[in-house]
């Protein structure tokens, strides 16, 4: 189970750990990985190993982009807990590399992607829940992934300017 950004407090990193504690109760066998840096590295490790999860959580550090890319590759899902995110490309990131996505509802991403779990950023039972589905059924893990990736290639760039330009077009025609 993958969380990958900068560690801070608008990543919601602590909760991670809080859902990464429910899964192993259940499940002793997965293993979560917290890739990326900032100032609550520290704490987050200790955490970690305050709830005894010295052995199921790796913490990488900041991580390329040839390090990304296999890390969503081998993660069963992808976990972005965000307090507040504007959007969230980690999200789409994962989605692009087959990886099954769980999104804060208050996150941007949670708007645009239709083939993901999204939960409260507060709520660990709901988070670990959605974990362990996935884990626990392959299909559904197929089904996101398949469905998740054939949605994200419809959301670029260009299309999200020319919305924008609709928009803006069509508000200033109805204020002449």
């Amino acid at each position: 189970v993958l969380f990958l950004g900068r560690l801070t407090v608008q990543k919601n990193p602590l909760q991670f750990i809080d859902v990464a504690e429910r899964v192993h109760l259940l499940r002793p066998d997965v293993q979560f990985v917290m890739a990326g840096d900032g100032p609550m590295l520290g704490m987050l490790i200790e955490r970690a190993c305050d709830h005894g999860l010295q052995d199921c959580v790796t913490f990488t550090g900041k991580v390329n982009g040839p390090e990304a890319r296999a890390l969503y590759q081998e993660a069963d899902c992808f976990v972005m807990p965000s307090l507040s995110e504007p959007f969230g490309l980690v999200a789409l990131e994962a989605i692009a590399h087959n990886t099954p996505v769980i999104v804060s509802k208050q996150s941007g991403a949670a708007e645009v992607i239709d083939h993901a779990f999204k939960v409260d950023f507060w709520d660990t039972d709901a988070m670990a829940d959605k974990i362990l589905s996935i884990i626990r059924h392959p299909v559904l893990k197929q089904t996101l992934s398949q469905e998740g990736k054939r949605q994200v290639k419809d959301i670029t760039w260009d299309k999200a300017a020319k919305k924008t330009s609709s928009i803006y077009s069509k508000t200033y025609s109805t204020t002449k």
